[in-house]
């Protein structure tokens, strides 16, 4: 598998500008946009199998889900529900996972997208290897993407 993290930076960066309009920060933070590693995290997965099995994690901050959400369904922030917010997520995972399937040979399905959320959780999927991981940032938010295999 030749997947890098260069591979699923570029994915997030050409959805985040083509669907959404946004220009995503690498992995230096710039100086003048504060981190708040306190901000409550979303986080979207699908599982991908055939010759490739394992899964796409897109973990974002929720200001990160919510500026995206605002722009995918035109409605001001601070009108969206927290539906538009999993929805919103689901569906730019589904796009990532959607684009890294593309890259991996053998790969046939990809599954629904399933959102997780709250201020303290933890996300494992056991018995799978991280084989490839990227960090980006809109507006001061964190938002990663991760690659995972499984033991076969």
């Amino acid at each position: 598998m030749s997947l890098t993290p260069g591979d699923l930076f570029e994915i997030l960066d050409i959805i985040w500008s083509t669907q959404l309009g946004f220009e995503l920060d690498d992995d230096e933070q710039p100086a003048d946009v504060p981190r708040d590693s306190r901000e409550p995290l979303m986080t979207g997965t699908v599982q991908i199998s055939g010759g490739f099995a394992g899964a796409v994690h897109l973990i974002c901050g929720r200001s990160v889900v919510r500026a995206a959400a605002a722009r995918m369904f035109s409605v001001p922030e601070a009108k969206l529900t927290n539906e538009d917010l999993r929805d919103a997520l689901g569906e730019l995972t589904n796009m990532v996972g959607g684009n890294v399937k593309t890259l991996l040979p053998g790969s046939e399905f990809i599954s629904l997208p399933t959102v997780i959320e709250g201020s303290n959780y933890g996300v494992a999927r056991l018995d799978s290897d991280v084989v490839a991981q990227t960090e980006a940032w809109y507006e001061g938010g964190p938002l990663r993407a991760v690659l995972l295999a499984d033991h076969r």
